[in-house]
């Protein structure tokens, strides 16, 4: 892959996790504003495009290394969905647990515990909801959507080509909520840190948040950087060639 000024983050960072280890080092948010461009980080940046340009082609990826951009958009689905939503589904009632331990425990002493525990329920909650129409009805349809461009087939769909944009777009938004509400969790947990006076159960209900967060990020890493640009092909695609809508 040669890399050019308009190549996006995005699709650089899904290419080579040696280019998302380099923009998470300097703090650039590829997970969720992938459709930036290089030229555009150059300037928001004030960096030499070429230089960037010769340094990023000239990284090399990592042996172990796995390259999502090589995989059918159907094993895409299948591995967010048994990866990224069972493990929210797992985790979110262990991570209540430690919270309510800790709220009762430690809330006098930090009753910034109260604010992390209700923005956790909360978003956890509409995140689950979210997952079960995605689950439901969007990643059916893109399954179908694949399924027919393999076989040379038009697509049976229960809904429009127009829909299926409208709704990765509203995801994105709500992922992008989803981020801001675990950022604003980092914030108040002093970057997720065990106060002195905190006990065992309030370490690991810090870590668990920090991990949360994280499966967090990567499920909207693959979603807006290789499932999302993957399906709106397809549906260019048949938009062209079938002249749906």
């Amino acid at each position: 892959m040669v890399i050019h000024k308009n190549s996006t983050i995005g699709e650089l960072s899904i290419y080579n996790a040696e280019i998302a280890g380099y923009f998470r080092e300097k703090g650039i948010d590829f997970r969720f504003e992938g459709e930036l461009k290089l030229k555009e980080l150059a300037e928001n940046a004030d960096l030499e495009i070429e230089g960037l340009l010769y340094y990023l082609n000239n990284l090399v990826p990592a042996k172990e290394f796995t390259n999502f951009e090589r995989w059918p958009l159907d094993l895409v689905l299948d591995y967010i969905s048994k990866k990224h939503h069972r493990y929210v589904l797992k985790s979110q009632p262990v991570i209540g647990f430690y919270l309510n331990k800790v709220c009762n425990v430690h809330g006098e002493r930090h009753p910034e515990l109260f604010e992390i525990r209700e923005l956790f329920l909360a978003s956890t909650k509409s995140l689950i909801e979210l997952q079960a129409e995605e689950a439901n009805l969007l990643y059916p349809a893109i399954g179908k959507l694949f399924w027919a461009k393999e076989n040379d087939r038009r697509p049976e769909l229960k809904t429009s080509l127009e829909n299926l944009q409208v709704q990765m777009e509203s995801i994105r938004k709500t992922f992008k909520a989803k981020r801001d509400d675990h950022l604003k969790i980092q914030y108040l947990s002093n970057d997720y840190t065990n106060p002195p006076d905190g006990c065992t159960s309030y370490r690991i209900g810090l870590e668990k948040l920090k991990e949360f967060r994280d499966q967090l990020f990567e499920e909207a890493h693959l979603k807006n950087n290789l499932l999302f640009p993957k399906t709106g092909l397809l549906i260019n695609y048949f938009s062209t060639h079938y002249s749906i809508i």
